[in-house]
């Protein structure tokens, strides 16, 4: 927790004067709001799970050693939960643009840049189901006799090497009150539009590259980048556009091996693997009106004595430039757009971050609540975890970051931090994150 604290310090010496700065609607207050707001973020920031979780953990000695390293005095869950729920997802999504805002205007994100550009990812995820209707407008589906409800959202996440996953904004499924066959219940699609128009009015000079699945492959979704000014990558498959891929066809059959080319990635000297990599690129493809770049990919692998074996193999569409210089780092920025899955929303999900735990069952507004909690609370995990001090101490001691979280746990509670440890955490040197 010291590197947390280092971290916040750093990074966001305003930190706790924007929490402190959120609606208050209490007439008497015993914690001030950072400290509401902050101890709603450790139940992530711990990996607590839950609210319950946190209030077990929490001791004398934690409570002590949270006040020296935060300023904050710890409330008790359903305190938090009491006046956290009474602020609004819009506030915490503002509070969390602004802190992505201000990494880039300090490059210290500048690492994650391609070509001058940030990789923002598109994806949506499902939270929770329910066999009842949780909120007015909850999308659901029809299972026989059944109707189940699910929790869905949009996320735009700033996705880079070394498996960086930031939310910078998020929009929510949710259902107009009127659903007719005319009107149909929202989508990942109609969502993108809106989540879209947020990032552009949120980060309006901001140089983008659109990384989507094939989903997002379409003239519309073509049609808003341009205005936009960004480029994309779309990942590209046979039931996609069907005009594109039958003129890519039919320009392979003519000049088949024109467009290939091959390079040997690299070699795995423990396992004695070989690592063949083709691509095959078409410029300028007519589709309505645009002109859209085809890139294909494949990846094989031989061990020795063996045959090759197809390990991987993608395609994209895209408005890049593309040509024999720089083919192989388009395909490797495509590629980053499963980190919005995985070290984006299966981190979330499978850890005690507990992305789909409820904390909420029926409010849709605390849903969204504690979404934006997590959403922050994941931003500064990534910048303490992603330094290279840190990753280094992982890999030596080589521990798990659940069990790193569990061992900073148990040193809150059971440690009395110095008053020497903790003016150290205002000294420390963030290192380079590559």
């Amino acid at each position: 927790m010291l590197d947390v604290a280092a971290t916040i310090k750093h990074h966001f010496p305003t930190f706790f004067e924007d929490l402190n700065a959120l609606p208050d609607y209490r007439k008497r207050k015993e914690y001030e709001m950072y400290e509401i707001v902050f101890g709603n973020l450790l139940i992530f920031l711990t990996r607590s799970g839950s609210r319950n979780q946190f209030d077990l953990s929490v001791n004398q000695n934690m409570a002590d050693n949270i006040l020296k390293l935060f300023g904050v005095k710890l409330s008790n869950g359903d305190n938090l939960d009491k006046v956290i729920s009474r602020l609004s997802a819009e506030c915490l999504s503002e509070l969390k643009v602004k802190m992505i805002k201000h990494l880039i205007s300090k490059k210290r994100l500048d690492h994650l840049r391609f070509d001058g550009h940030f990789l923002i990812a598109f994806d949506g995820t499902g939270l929770y189901h329910y066999d009842y209707e949780p909120f007015e407008g909850c999308p659901y589906k029809v299972h026989g006799d059944a109707k189940i409800y699910y929790v869905q959202v949009l996320e735009a996440k700033l996705v880079g090497k070394g498996g960086w996953s930031m939310s910078i904004a998020t929009e929510w499924l949710h259902n107009s009150e009127d659903i007719s066959l005319k009107n149909k219940q929202d989508c990942e699609l109609k969502a993108f539009k809106r989540l879209a128009q947020k990032v552009k009015d949120q980060f309006q000079r901001l140089p983008v590259i659109v990384l989507a699945d094939g989903l997002y492959a379409n003239d519309p979704v073509f049609t808003l980048c341009q205005n936009y000014g960004w480029d994309y990558l779309f990942t590209f498959k046979k039931g996609c556009i069907p005009q594109i891929y039958h003129d890519v066809q039919s320009i392979l059959t003519v000049q088949q091996d024109h467009f290939e080319i091959e390079q040997l990635a690299y070699k795995n000297e423990a396992t004695q693997e070989l690592i063949a990599q083709k691509a095959n690129f078409i410029t300028d493809i007519e589709y309505k009106k645009h002109k859209i770049n085809w890139i294909d990919f494949t990846e094989e692998i031989r061990k020795e004595g063996e045959d090759w074996q197809e390990e991987n193999h993608f395609t994209y569409l895209t408005n890049l430039k593309v040509a024999r210089r720089n083919i192989f780092e388009l395909v490797e920025a495509g590629r980053l757009r499963w980190k919005i899955e995985n070290e984006g929303f299966n981190t979330q999900k499978n850890s005690k971050l507990a992305l789909e735990h409820k904390y909420a069952h029926r409010n849709f507004e605390r849903m969204k609540i504690y979404y934006e909690l997590l959403q922050i609370s994941h931003m500064i995990e990534q910048l303490t975890l992603k330094r290279k001090k840190i990753r280094e101490k992982v890999k030596t001691i080589k521990v798990s970051i659940q069990q790193l979280f569990l061992d900073m746990v148990a040193v809150l509670r059971h440690v009395p931090l110095s008053a020497q440890e903790v003016k150290q955490t205002n000294q420390l040197r963030l290192t380079s994150y590559r």
